[in-house]
């Protein structure tokens, strides 16, 4: 009899599982999840994304104050192993694997002199070459999302300590 366990395993679960989902050409996960409005001019918030992807050595491909537009390479967001080993008998196998989780984000800064909004538009994510269509939103929340609109605020007054 096949006894499996598991010796050591680090998965990203953030693309599949059993909490709760969205697809990610659904509005509404752009509307509560990817959108956030400040008291901060939009040339203040435009250069606050632009800063923060800089901070994280993240390349644009499109940047247009003009329109509000930017829109990050593909980028790495995880890289990850997995290895398990199973016992029959006296002997012990192991397999494992490594992976790569990649993503990119397109966003509009919109607003005025007084307030901006910070949208992500769409989001795309890829685990290896395979395209998600859907995330686990409070896990890539917690583990991204959360903290990238976090680091846009730590750049609305990069000059400041």
């Amino acid at each position: 009899m096949k006894k499996l366990f598991p010796v050591l395993t680090v998965v990203f679960a953030l693309l599949t599982g059993c909490a709760k989902t969205m697809q990610l050409d659904d509005p509404n996960l752009y509307d509560q999840y990817l959108t956030k409005s400040y008291n901060q001019p939009v040339g203040t918030c435009f250069n606050a994304v632009k800063g923060a992807f800089a901070e994280k050595k993240v390349a644009l491909t499109k940047e247009d104050a003009e329109n509000g537009r930017i829109v990050t390479e593909r980028h790495d967001a995880l890289v990850y192993a997995t290895y398990t080993g199973y016992r029959t008998g006296n002997v012990t196998n192991y397999s494992g694997g490594m992976g790569k989780i990649t993503h990119r984000y397109y966003i509009d800064v919109k607003g005025d002199e007084k307030s901006c909004t910070i949208k992500v538009t769409k989001y795309k994510a890829w685990n290896n070459e395979n395209e998600a269509t859907y995330v686990k939103v409070d896990d890539i929340y917690n583990y991204y999302w959360g903290p990238l609109f976090k680091s846009f605020e730590n750049h609305f007054n990069p000059d400041e300590e």
